[in-house]
């Protein structure tokens, strides 16, 4: 009768295995508030999606010096809190959200030494990086003060994050007047770059499309 026994005994083991495999699954990551970490500051990373727990935490081509996650997590919503190693230059870097169940499907973020926040209809001051998703038709725009004479510069990622966005820039003044406009530039992989000298005081607006209005998912952009 052992052998009986025994092969009982693995059987309720091998499914009971199997039970607990399906239930830890990898996380997945839906959304990023930023995608983008500013050079010689703490940022707040705010990941969705699903399966984030236990024990999340960011692997990253990246060189950090130190990560926490923020109180207040779930397996739906966590906040992590990184900064970047001393040293760390502007450039592009890869990462994945690794939990005690698995790792998630690779992403891509931006590291540079401008204050990184979500998109947003109005900025009070330059120079800023904005994060935010544009899909299909649609049209986004930021406004923000500017003086005569003042040269900006306003560049957008998309195709370097991996986004499907083909990405155009307008930039009119006041009396809502195109001041500058731009095109993807294969010298930036698909992505765009305005520089221009303001004509005048006044409120400027920089409006953002796809190419051909209509943005494929992903359409993640900064």
């Amino acid at each position: 009768m052992l052998p009986n026994l025994r092969c009982a005994g693995a059987g309720a083991v091998f499914f009971l295995g199997a039970a607990l495999a399906l239930s830890a699954a990898p996380p997945v990551v839906t959304s990023l508030d930023v995608r983008g970490l500013q050079i010689g500051k703490v940022n707040s990373l705010t990941f969705t999606g699903t399966d984030l727990l236990p024990n999340p935490r960011l692997l990253t081509t990246a060189r950090l010096a130190r990560q926490t996650l923020k109180n207040g997590a779930s397996p739906n919503r966590i906040t992590l809190e990184v900064e970047l190693a001393p040293g760390a230059q502007p450039g592009f870097e890869n990462w994945w959200l690794v939990t005690d169940h698995g790792v998630s499907a690779r992403g891509i973020f931006a590291t540079d030494s401008l204050g990184q926040k979500p998109f947003a209809a109005k900025v009070d001051a330059l120079p800023v990086a904005l994060h935010g998703t544009l899909a299909g038709s649609e049209v986004k725009e930021v406004t923000f003060h500017g003086k005569m004479g003042q040269e900006v510069i306003c560049e957008m990622e998309a195709q370097r994050l991996e986004s499907k966005v083909r990405p155009v820039l307008n930039l009119y003044g006041p009396g809502n007047k195109l001041v500058e406009f731009s095109l993807p530039m294969a010298e930036l992989r698909g992505d765009t770059r305005l520089e221009a000298k303001l004509p005048a005081d006044g409120e400027y607006r920089l409006q953002i499309h796809d190419l051909q209005y209509a943005a494929a998912a992903p359409g993640q952009s900064a």
